[in-house]
């Protein structure tokens, strides 16, 4: 069936190119010159990490920690894995997210977006909003209950890029987001640490960074997670 679907897409749309010119704008901002690649060396020049190096560690306190768990129906191919990874401990995240970006390795993660930020300023802070004052309801949850009743997912995915430390603890991290230039310092946000504890669930991290019982709960036998999961909306 597939030959017949890569049939059906040639005749439409030809044969893929085998290889193709390509040019960029220098930290200059000035083009380069067009060069050829294939697809393959092209990622070997821009990309160049062995993504085997890397795995999904997450800290969701509603399931138990140090174990191997699969998300069901989350691979974006037929026949392809689904997401797995293995639940720590939010220090044990922390400390590894930390060790790659002071080894200047941007950390991939994300987080429930949506709670205690401002969008204007570019800043997320726990406590930026005094509803109990307002309401006066006690609107307090742990982590683990906020997950389990839906109330808390990870929604949003940004990157790690620096970290702000005193006393070699981190104070707030520099997050790289995707909502364009006008939101924050030019694209780039502040996270205080509060609110990584609070509402960040997930990072992939490499391994080189990452605790040897951490990377060897990855060799347990997967425990399957239902599509409605908190946790899938990782991948939704």
């Amino acid at each position: 069936m597939l030959a017949e679907v890569y049939r059906m897409l040639v005749l439409n749309l030809g044969e893929p190119p085998r290889q193709f010119e390509w040019r960029h704008e220098d930290p200059n901002s000035k083009p380069t010159a067009p060069k050829s690649y294939t697809p393959r060396n092209f990622y070997e020049e821009f990309v160049g990490v062995e993504l085997g190096d890397y795995v999904n560690v997450f800290s969701d306190p509603s399931k138990e920690y140090g174990k191997h768990y699969e998300i069901r129906m989350t691979s974006n191919i037929q026949g392809g894995r689904n997401v797995r990874f293995v639940n720590v401990r939010p220090e044990v995240l922390k400390a590894a997210a930390l060790k790659s970006v002071l080894a200047n390795e941007p950390v991939w993660f994300a987080c429930d977006v949506g709670k205690d930020q401002s969008r204007e300023h570019g800043i997320m802070a726990l406590d930026m909003y005094d509803y109990e004052a307002v309401y006066g309801v006690d609107l307090s949850m742990t982590k683990a209950q906020r997950s389990l009743y839906r109330e808390s997912v990870p929604n949003h995915a940004m990157v790690f890029v620096g970290v702000d430390m005193k006393d070699e603890t981190p104070v707030k991290w520099l997050v790289e987001n995707s909502w364009g230039t006008d939101r924050g310092s030019k694209g780039y946000w502040a996270m205080y640490d509060g609110w990584f504890d609070v509402n960040v669930y997930c990072s992939v991290l490499k391994k080189d960074y990452i605790p040897d019982d951490v990377l060897k709960a990855f060799e347990q036998p997967v425990i399957q997670l239902p599509v409605w999961d908190p946790m899938w909306s990782f991948v939704n």
